[in-house]
Parts: structure tokens; C-alpha cells; sequence
């Protein structure tokens, strides 16, 4: 029994890449953490899809592993459907309901679709901070206590991957480059069709406001999405295969953004966060990423405040991505030429094939509410373009 347990915490590592970017102790707990929830969010695995699901203290059951890994599936998509839910309604209430509270307290400020406002006044500020608080610590705090998950789990902080840690900064300019060019050439077809191009950001004449708006929407509301998404999410997903929560943390990413219109962009650029996480086994390196994507989609739409004229503004934007873009990729070839034994992470499914697990997740009956409140939402505001 001794025997067949080790052989199961050896295809577990195998089959799950990223736990190789781990250190010992951390594998140790996680492991522990799957046999300690099996029925609920832990997944503990045999060696072939042909055998029965090994237990620790149990031997082999009479359970067949795809079923057992399409059971504990299906209570992960609900968990974290829930807790998206509840981030959509801190959202909704934020976009729709909070700006008759704040007329009624008589707070001059404007509501963006992305759920901040932009007044000039320290109450507005306050009110950002409390709305984008709220909105992700109620959904981080649900899967907390759900799932029991160790906080040393949750949010693993141990770099294992340094030189491809030290690559995250060159990859960010890359992609950040090649978006300003798709998103540009996007805008310029809505400007063709005389659709607006709203700009999701809270700017003020008053310097204070204006930094700690900064502040906020640069740098804490980054590392709460992604304590969020590339901490808790993917390490929920991560024991269904790497490629899987890659995947499904990527499509959240994207259904969290404010408007449809970004919604490819920010995909691509959560895959990105995603291959990191995984890759380097630190959610220290997605939050460094997120927050340097950040100030960079804050700063240039800024510019367009500055009094320059649409083309001076296009023009440097275009200037600054293409600089970004050349640097980034001649220090991703040079690290590609120097590390390439730390690039791959080799993808592969548990028991269950993806078809199998998309399906488990679509017809989800929490994932369904999601994804319609999130179309009924994207309706009511205005951003389904």
C-alpha cells in the first residue's frame, strides 16, 4: 500500500509540470491538501486511467479515476463560478447602483464602465478604494474558507525559476508592443463606424487624487486580481492539468475586464501571466507582469489628456510600443538562446480529455448563472463593443 501511494504522488508530479517548479515542502502540503478534501476540491491520483483511485489508508477503491475526476471537477467550476458572481455583483452594484448613493451625498464624480470614479475630490477616492476592495476580497475570502486551502498554498511566493523570472519584464514590453498595434488598428475600425472609444480611467486635475488613483488601479487592484486568479484559481485548476487552468484562468481574466471590446487582448495577455505562474511557481512573478501591464495601458490613454492632438497621440503611443517591442524581443531571443531548458511546460490531461472537462464546465448550472448575469451586465452598461 506504501508502495502504491508513492507511485501516485510520482504521477502526480509528472503529470502535473508545474509542481516540479516547486520545492519539496510545498509539494508535500499540497499533496496533503488534495487527500484531506478529496471529495470536495482535492483530487488525489492513481497511476493509469485503467486503475481504481488510490486513497491514502483506503488502497484502491471501487471508483473508476475519470469519474472520481469529473465529481471533484464539477464542485471546483462551482466554488469558483460562485465566487465570480459574487465579484459580478460587487461590480454591478459598484457600476449601476453606487452612483445614486454618491449624488445623494452630493459627490461630484463621473462612473466609468470599469466601476471607478473619476472626481476631483477625496470622496470619490475613497469610495474607489472601498469598491475595488470589496470587489475582490469578498470572492478571495468565499474560496478561502471553502476550500481550505493553506494561505502558503494559496499564494505560493518561492521563485524556483530565476532566469525565466528575470525574462518576465523583456516578455511584458513584447506583448504590451504587439497589443498597442491589434488594439489600435481595433479602435481605428470603431472610429470608422462612429462607435465611441471610451477610456476606463479615473483622471483628475487635483495631483493627490490623481496619484492615489494611480496607486490604486496601477498597482493594488493587480495584485488583488491576480491573488484572485493566478493564486487561488490556478492552484484550485492546476491538479486537472497544467494546460486546463492555464486555459479557464486566462477565460476568467477575460470575463473580469470591463468591456468586450478588450477581451482578446486580455487573454492573450493572461495566458502570459498564466505560462509565469506555473512556470516559475511564484505568484510574485504574475503580480510584477500585471502591475507593469498596468501602468503601461494607464499612462498612454493619459496622454490623450495632455492637450496633444489625436495624431501627435497615436503617433506616440505607436513610438513608445515599438521601442518597447524591440528591446523586449531582443532580450527574449537572448534568453531563449542562453536558457532554452527553462521554456518548456509540458501540457497534459489527468484522466478526464479537455472536450470533457469544457463540457463539465459549461453546463455547470453556477457557470451558466455567470455567464448570464455577465451578458445581462455587459448589456445594461453599454459594453458589449
Amino acid at each position: 500500500m506504501a508502495k502504491a501511494a508513492k507511485s501516485s504522488k510520482d504521477i502526480t508530479g509528472r503529470k502535473i509540470a508545474s509542481l516540479r517548479q516547486q520545492d519539496k515542502k510545498y509539494k508535500e502540503s499540497y499533496l496533503k491538501w488534495q487527500m484531506e478534501h478529496r471529495d470536495d476540491i482535492g483530487f488525489y491520483l492513481s497511476d493509469k486511467a485503467g486503475e481504481y483511485t488510490y486513497r491514502q489508508g483506503e488502497g484502491f477503491i471501487n471508483q473508476n479515476p475519470e469519474a472520481s475526476e469529473s465529481f471533484v471537477l464539477d464542485r471546483v467550476h462551482t466554488t469558483i463560478a460562485i465566487s465570480l458572481i459574487s465579484c459580478l455583483i460587487m461590480r454591478i452594484f459598484c457600476v449601476i447602483i453606487l452612483p445614486y448613493a454618491v449624488i445623494d451625498m452630493h459627490i461630484a464624480a463621473d462612473m466609468t464602465q470599469m466601476g471607478y470614479f473619476s472626481g476631483n475630490t477625496l470622496s470619490s477616492v475613497v469610495i474607489n478604494y472601498i469598491s475595488q476592495f470589496a470587489r475582490y476580497l469578498v470572492p478571495i475570502i468565499f474560496v478561502m474558507l471553502q476550500i481550505k486551502i493553506p494561505r502558503s498554498l494559496a499564494f505560493p511566493t518561492e521563485i524556483r525559476n530565476k532566469p525565466l523570472f528575470f525574462e518576465s519584464i523583456p516578455a511584458v514590453m513584447v506583448v504590451y508592443g504587439i497589443s498597442v498595434v491589434f488594439s489600435g488598428g481595433y479602435y481605428v475600425i470603431l472610429d470608422k463606424l462612429n462607435i465611441e472609444t471610451q477610456i476606463y480611467v479615473p483622471l483628475s486635475d487635483n495631483r493627490t487624487v490623481f496619484m492615489l488613483n494611480v496607486l490604486l488601479i496601477t498597482v493594488i487592484v493587480p495584485i488583488l486580481n491576480e491573488l484572485l486568479v493566478r493564486g487561488i484559481f490556478m492552484q484550485m485548476l492546476k491538479q486537472f492539468g497544467d494546460g486546463y487552468a492555464l486555459i479557464i484562468t486566462a477565460i476568467i481574466s477575460a470575463f473580469m475586464e470591463g468591456s468586450v471590446r478588450s477581451v482578446f487582448i486580455v487573454f492573450t495577455c493572461a495566458l502570459l501571466l498564466g505560462y509565469f505562474s506555473l512556470r516559475t511557481g511564484s505568484i510574485i512573478t504574475p503580480i510584477i507582469m500585471k502591475i507593469a501591464l498596468s501602468s503601461l495601458s494607464f499612462w498612454i490613454p493619459y496622454v490623450k489628456f495632455t492637450g496633444l492632438s489625436t495624431k501627435n497621440v497615436y503617433l506616440l503611443s505607436y513610438a513608445i510600443a515599438a521601442a518597447l517591442l524591440i528591446i523586449g524581443g531582443i532580450l527574449t531571443m537572448m534568453f531563449v538562446r542562453k536558457h532554452s531548458d527553462k521554456i518548456a511546460l509540458p501540457i497534459s490531461n489527468i484522466y478526464m480529455s479537455t472536450y470533457s472537462k469544457a463540457m463539465d464546465c459549461v453546463t455547470n448550472p453556477a457557470v451558466v448563472i455567470f455567464l448570464a448575469l455577465l451578458f445581462v451586465y455587459h448589456a445594461a452598461s453599454g459594453s458589449l463593443w
